[in-house]
C-alpha cells in the first residue's frame, strides 16, 4: 500500500492517506472518549443509571484488557514502513482494534434492544462491525501494526462484549433477544 518511490506515503491521491487516518482517528483516544461521554449521558438521561454503568464498566473494563494484553503479549510495532501515525505502546492486539469493537458494539447492542424496528435493529448490529472494520484496516495501513494485531484486538473485542452481555442477563435474570435471531429477521 505504500509508494515505491516513497514509502512515507500510501499509494495513490493524499486523499487516501487522509481517508485511513480519520478511519484510525474512529478507534483513537480522543474520539472514543467523546463517543464514550455523549453515549453514557444520553443512556443515562434515557435509560436510567444502570445502563450507565454496564456500559462505562463493560468498555472501562475492556480498554483494561486491552492493556494486561499488551503487557502481557509486548510485541514490537512493524518496522517494515515508517509509521504514519503516532504510537506509544506495543503493538499486539491493536488497541484501537479492540476498542471500537467494544464500544461501538456494545453501543449498537444497547440501542438494538430498545427498537422493536427490525431495520433499526439491524442497522445498530451491523454499522459497528462497518467502523471496527474501517479502523482495524486503517491501522494496518498506517503501518502501526500487523494484519494479527488486528485480528486479535477484533477477536478480543468481540469476546469482551459478549461476556459482558452474558454476565449482564445473568445478573439480571433478562434473556436478551440472540443477535443471530435479530439479524436473520426473525
Amino acid at each position: 500500500m505504500r509508494s515505491s518511490k516513497d514509502p512515507t506515503h500510501l499509494v495513490g491521491p493524499r486523499i487516501v492517506e487522509e481517508t485511513f487516518r480519520d478511519f484510525s482517528a474512529l478507534g483513537g483516544y480522543a474520539v472514543v472518549i467523546c463517543v464514550i461521554t455523549a453515549f453514557a449521558v444520553y443512556t443515562g438521561l434515557r435509560y436510567g443509571r444502570s445502563n450507565v454503568r454496564f456500559f462505562l464498566i463493560t468498555v472501562l473494563g475492556g480498554f483494561g484488557c486491552s492493556m494486561l494484553l499488551k503487557l502481557a503479549f509486548g510485541r514490537e510495532r512493524p518496522t517494515t514502513v515508517p509509521h504514519l501515525s503516532f504510537v506509544a505502546t506495543t503493538s499486539f492486539p491493536s488497541g484501537h482494534s479492540m476498542m471500537s469493537s467494544i464500544v461501538y458494539l456494545t453501543i449498537g447492542l444497547l440501542l438494538s434492544q430498545r427498537f422493536t424496528d427490525r431495520r433499526l435493529r439491524r442497522l445498530f448490529l451491523s454499522f459497528p462491525f462497518v467502523l471496527t472494520g474501517l479502523v482495524g484496516c486503517s491501522r494496518v495501513a498506517m503501518g502501526v501494526h500487523y494484519p494479527t494485531d488486528v485480528l486479535a484486538g477484533w477477536t478480543a473485542g468481540l469476546l469482551w462484549t459478549a461476556i459482558a452481555f452474558q454476565l449482564q442477563n445473568l445478573i439480571t435474570g433478562t434473556s436478551a433477544q440472540p443477535v443471530s435471531s435479530i439479524t436473520n429477521g426473525e
